[in-house]
């Protein structure tokens, strides 16, 4: 038998017996004995009756009215209507089976025990219901709040994607007189698609982000020669904690990006990753000064964009810092590395 099954009927014999006495210790204090046992449980039984079919109704779909007072109304009209019914079905069993006619006391009182049982288990069993419409609508809710993450976090992650293929183009556009440098670019732009069009989850091994990034700074290094300065440091704990697609690459971007802008070259780029603990912390460093983003040149691949990525899908401890001095810009990334070794919560199917 079901878990919780037995327990449920147990109690519900229980309480039957309880009104059973009740009732019968009420109508017996009526003065009227001597048909008290066999109309108690007569009564009983109906009203069993009448409640296991308000059970089934609380359980389909049946509409009901919205607002709790058109609920509550509901419920004791229903609670009303099976009473009296039920009590013109007894009295006419009692009298049919040879039993004078009862008082006015005793029919109040018998209608009032019926009505307080059967609206008993009408506001039972309609609470239930209601309890079964608020747990649908809380699991609509999270499905939909799901159903927005993916959306969202597919649609920051495709802001990035074509950025970085615009840049790849413009550079083997910059490097069309140089055959040995388009080879170079060349390759490295295939290897990089080649990743890139492979299915992706949202959290995948930072390794492998490392991989892609390895290519884009040969197609950069292509692109700026001498000018550009990079190294990449990752301690082997760190490699294989998930990490949100393109997240170093973003801010590897803009560190190139704003590095040329603020400073002369050479710029220098160090990509450094260490596993801290329960902690996962990404530092990039570049030369140059700190830029505010512009809103309006904002293309969707910076910070504030990858700040919104890693809260989707990493929670709020999950943080992007940043810190300006001596002429270098320092971006931190702290992640969350939950117990399987995985970064923050899971994310929303891919």
């Amino acid at each position: 038998m079901p878990g919780g099954v037995l327990p449920f009927w147990c109690a519900h014999a229980c309480y039957w017996a309880v009104l059973f006495l009740f009732n019968l210790l009420v109508v017996a204090a009526l003065q009227e004995p001597k048909d008290s046992p066999g109309y108690v449980l007569l009564e009983i039984v109906t009203c069993a009756v009448v409640t296991a079919g308000i059970r089934m109704a609380s359980k389909s779909d049946l509409p009901l009215p919205r607002g709790l007072l058109p609920r509550l109304a509901l419920v004791g009209g229903a609670a009303g209507v099976c009473t009296v019914l039920v009590t013109i079905v007894l009295q006419g069993v009692s009298l049919a089976g040879g039993s004078g006619a009862p008082t006015a006391a005793t029919v109040a009182a018998r209608a009032i025990i019926t009505f307080a049982m059967i609206g008993h288990w009408c506001a039972l069993y309609f609470a239930y219901r209601l309890l079964r419409e608020r747990v649908a609508s809380e699991n609509r809710l999270r499905e939909a709040e799901a159903l927005v993450l993916r959306s969202e976090v597919i649609r920051l992650q495709a802001q990035t994607n074509p950025h970085f293929l615009f840049n790849a183009l413009n550079t083997v556009i910059a490097c069309r007189h140089d055959p040995d440098a388009i080879e170079t670019l060349t390759q490295a732009l295939a290897n990089y698609l080649r990743g890139l069009v492979q299915p992706a989850a949202a959290l995948e091994p930072l390794a492998r982000e490392l991989d892609s990034l390895e290519e884009y700074l040969t197609i950069q290094a292509v692109r700026y020669g001498d000018g550009l300065v990079t190294r990449i440091d990752c301690d082997a704990a760190a490699r294989m904690v998930p990490v949100p697609p393109l997240m170093v690459q973003s801010l590897v971007e803009n560190a190139i990006k704003y590095g040329f802008e603020t400073a002369r070259p050479p710029i220098e780029v160090h990509v450094e990753a260490r596993r801290d603990g329960d902690w996962l912390q990404v530092v990039v460093t570049n030369t140059g000064t700190w830029v505010r983003p512009d809103p309006a040149r904002s293309t969707g691949t910076g910070i504030a964009s990858l700040a919104r990525r890693l809260e989707l899908l990493l929670g709020p401890e999950a943080g992007v810092a940043y810190a300006a001095e001596g002429g270098q810009v320092r971006v931190t990334v702290r992640l969350p590395i939950g117990p399987a070794g995985s970064a923050g919560r899971s994310g929303p199917p891919a």
